[in-house]
């Protein structure tokens, strides 16, 4: 076991985001690890800000598109608040947990790293058409993911009917929490664990094996010794776990290409003083 420890799901959601999938995931997610199950909906202030320019005013969040008089995008916002509220409430249910709900306005990616504690895992979901932004300043929600301080699970709003597995991707940093992580949403979720040990990785076959001995009991654990580091992107259909780096896989950079077209959640770990030692 690592040193981290975490008490609550945060999902957080903005203009209309956050669909029966994402939400369904997050419920489940929360309730494996016996988290707390929070939401955060966010009225973006930006999109607020671009009601009054005339091209926008032909159009609306919900289906329709017509002239928005004064203060009907603001009517359109609080709507998809309730509906998210609704969708999240039945999750929980679902997943037998209770639900806390808040809502603030502000810019999507200050506000929820403004909200956020150490303690949380915070869930976003996957923006549709995320790789089509690639290049172009990406996905406010990434942002904010990247300035959140704990670790962030990045949910697909229309996910795979079921992930064929769990990988850990082992790249150096923070080895052990990735890999302990991996066997618990593994061992949560009768699901095969593929433990992926690249070239840059800091535990040797035998940590992983006695890791594996350990808290893997029962599981189909599976090591793959890596040549040389595949691109993440293609393991788009598992339910991936890395660590946040500055550089690769992990960095805001190789994230936002991993996360295009991605179908299964991704887990990004925030290394601890301990895992940097």
């Amino acid at each position: 076991m690592t040193g981290i420890v975490f008490r609550r799901l945060l999902f957080g959601a903005a203009t209309g985001g956050g669909g029966g999938g994402a939400s369904r995931l997050a419920a489940a997610f929360a309730r494996a690890l016996g988290l707390e199950f929070a939401a955060l909906y966010i009225e973006d202030e930006d999109v607020l800000g671009l009601a009054g320019y005339a091209f926008v005013r032909e159009t609306r969040l919900f289906a329709g598109a017509r002239r928005v008089e004064a203060g009907e995008m603001e009517r359109d916002i609080a709507r998809a608040a309730a509906l998210l509220r609704q969708r999240l409430q039945a999750a929980a249910r679902e997943a037998g947990l209770g639900l806390s709900f808040e809502v603030r306005r502000g810019r999507v990616a200050e506000t929820l790293a403004r909200q956020a504690r150490a303690s949380d895992i915070v869930a976003v979901p996957i923006p549709i058409g995320l790789a089509s932004r690639l290049g172009r300043g990406g996905s406010d929600f990434v942002a904010g993911a990247f300035a959140c301080r704990g670790s962030v699970l990045f949910l697909p709003e229309a996910p795979a009917v079921r992930a064929p597995g769990i990988v850990a991707w082992l790249g150096g940093v923070a080895d052990a929490a990735v890999l302990d992580f991996a066997l618990r949403i593994a061992r949560a979720g009768d699901v095969p664990l593929g433990v992926l040990r690249t070239p840059a990785a800091a535990l040797s076959a035998a940590a992983i094996q006695a890791a594996i001995h350990g808290g893997g009991e029962g599981l189909d654990v599976t090591v793959i010794e890596a040549e040389e580091a595949p691109g993440p992107a293609k393991l788009g259909t598992a339910f991936l776990v890395l660590a946040r780096t500055a550089t690769g896989p992990g960095s805001r950079e190789g994230l936002e290409l991993t996360l295009a077209g991605r179908t299964a959640p991704l887990l990004l770990i925030e290394p601890t003083t301990e895992d940097m030692a």
